[in-house]
């Protein structure tokens, strides 16, 4: 099955299905019609013969990359058209690109390619062969570590360096009938301490975007975030206008940065950076003491809130997002979010801020992932987070909030705790 796009932007006569063959040299045998939107045809069609000789070597539309080693499958054609509408296997979703995605990504098909990598991996099952592949891989490693060894019958002395190997080769050699199998053989796979928990749930990564920004490189305290793109601009007669823009949001720039300790390097960083100059950062910390910090910029654009985040039905000074957002008197939603909760960012996403109005929803978020945590107060603390987990917590991140992962970072120094950038791509 192939997806046919053919634009006719400049095509003033309508044209059927006899039509489409002309215009692509007759490759397609078989077309349907699905709609018209701007001079935008959308066909399905089937390919006759291997025309051309090169068909059945060609990739399929428009081919994503596994993003990382768990995730090799190829992921079906997945189209957008310029209303933004998701087309998945001949049925049709309407699908928005929000706007400020859109002016921080140079390459709009790349875009497009990693929402339809998203789509894959958290709507079409490629997070749980993702899963299964993780899990698959570190059987071996998990008999290793509680000190199980394999030996044949006919010499217990001797055990197999490779046991699960050794045991799927025996299996395809002898008939072994279901019923002689027992519970005892199951394996509970020990997840490891390492990045691959991680990367095994968390999906795809990227686009690049076309004006990255970094405070504090190299250092434990480094954020990454993404600013608009520059547009070319021209006179009409009443000055200069951005040239792509006829849709310019407002100017207005809000940072949100949830957690201080009182110190304040990421808000002088932002006063400090070009591209960000005369963006006003909100701060929100409840854990200061007479709630007044000591270290705080002299700066009209640095404001301090005595608040934490937190869920409904939570007593000040725990506050949900929506209220947070409200005591800064402000109407646009903010630029960026930048949170380390150390654990708590789970409930904080889920039940806080993608449980509010969508129209306050950050643009970015930049936050700490954790699957281990020394707060006490969480109730998960004495145990880890699962791959499994990591993948639903991001599935609902794509799934509710439309966020993509832009960039991720491992942590130096903290085996527990990803960087991550995530973009709101889909409104």
């Amino acid at each position: 099955m192939l997806l046919l796009l053919v634009d006719t932007s400049h095509d003033n006569v309508d044209f059927g299905c006899a039509g489409v063959a002309n215009k692509v040299q007759s490759l397609c045998l078989w077309c349907k019609f699905f709609r018209r939107e701007e001079g935008l045809y959308l066909y399905e069609g089937i390919y006759a013969t291997r025309i051309r000789s090169r068909m059945k070597e060609d990739p399929p539309i428009a081919p994503a990359a596994a993003a990382h080693p768990q995730q090799e499958e190829p992921v079906p054609p997945v189209r957008l058209n310029r209303r933004w509408q998701l087309i998945i296997n001949g049925g049709v979703s309407t699908v928005k690109i929000c706007p400020s995605a859109l002016k921080i990504f140079a390459n709009k098909t790349e875009l497009e390619l990693a929402i339809q990598k998203n789509v894959h991996f958290h709507q079409h099952g490629g997070n749980l062969h993702s899963i299964e592949q993780y899990l698959n891989s570190h059987m071996q490693s998990t008999l290793d570590r509680l000190g199980v060894e394999f030996s044949p019958k006919d010499d217990l002395n001797k055990p197999v360096p490779n046991a699960i190997e050794h045991l799927n080769e025996y299996y395809k050699k002898n008939q072994i009938f279901r019923s002689a199998l027992f519970e005892q053989r199951w394996i509970n796979v020990i997840e490891p301490s390492t990045s691959q928990r991680f990367f095994a749930g968390i999906g795809p990564v990227g686009p690049n975007c076309s004006e990255p920004v970094s405070f504090s490189k190299g250092t434990y305290e480094e954020k990454s975030l993404c600013v608009e793109k520059k547009s070319k601009t021209h006179d009409n007669g009443g000055g200069e206008r951005n040239d792509n823009d006829d849709d310019v949001d407002n100017k207005e720039c809000h940072i949100v940065s949830i957690g201080s300790n009182d110190q304040w390097g990421f808000e002088e960083e932002v006063m400090k950076t070009p591209q960000l100059r005369g963006c006003v950062t909100h701060t929100f910390d409840c854990t200061l003491q007479n709630n007044k910090p000591k270290r705080k910029p002299q700066n009209d654009n640095v404001k301090f809130y005595p608040y934490c985040i937190g869920s409904e039905g939570q007593q000040p000074p725990y506050v949900p997002f929506d209220q947070m957002w409200n005591l800064t008197k402000t109407k646009q939603a903010p630029k960026f979010l930048k949170m380390d909760v150390e654990g708590f960012e789970y409930d904080v996403v889920i039940n806080s801020i993608l449980s509010s109005d969508s129209s306050i929803w950050p643009e970015q978020i930049m936050m700490e992932i954790h699957w281990a945590t020394r707060m006490v107060d969480l109730v998960w603390m004495p145990r880890t987070r699962t791959a499994a987990e990591l993948a639903l917590f991001f599935g609902v991140l794509f799934n509710r909030g439309g966020y993509i992962l832009q960039q991720v970072k491992y942590v130096r120094g903290c085996e527990t705790c990803l960087e991550v950038l995530l973009v709101r791509a889909v409104c």
